[in-house]
């Protein structure tokens, strides 16, 4: 929900004697954010197949901004809510229900992914299926899974 200035602000009140630091880091901590190649794959994948892909991301706007310029997969997706555009942050279900919302979903025709367990259940609350990721590896096979089971 924070500017790279706002981040920069925050970590020289924690640690003012490394200011050097932090401004360095943050100049550069985006580039670390990397999609998975195999994973992204799947997009394209499912839209054949007729399902649409959406992105709920606490994904800050620097990081948007070197996602979109590096990778073409938000282009690519059906749409997306993105924590520094609706200043709402997962697990809070006002985010979730911005794209709902915004894009005349149900969540319990959704399939709601993600790596941490208090997304996960935040999003069950409201209907979503779900499929907790902890390992990026299985994403193909968890959506075959549940997909037989949707």
């Amino acid at each position: 929900l924070y500017t790279k200035e706002q981040m920069v602000q925050k970590g020289l009140q924690k640690m003012p004697d490394q200011k050097e630091k932090i401004n360095k880091m943050m100049d550069v901590w985006t580039s670390y954010v990397v999609g998975i190649q195999e994973n992204l794959d799947l997009i394209q994948i499912y839209q054949k197949k007729g399902y649409k892909v959406f992105i709920l991301s606490n994904l800050p706007e620097d990081s948007y901004i070197y996602l979109k310029e590096h990778y073409d997969f938000i282009d690519q997706v059906d749409g997306g809510i993105y924590s520094y555009q609706h200043k709402l942050i997962k697990p809070d279900v006002k985010i979730f229900e911005a794209l709902l919302e915004k894009y005349g979903l149900n969540a319990n025709e959704c399939i709601f992914i993600d790596d941490t367990e208090v997304n996960i259940r935040a999003a069950e609350t409201l209907g979503f299926y779900t499929i907790w990721l902890k390992d990026h590896t299985q994403l193909a096979t968890l959506l075959k899974e549940n997909l037989n089971e949707v």
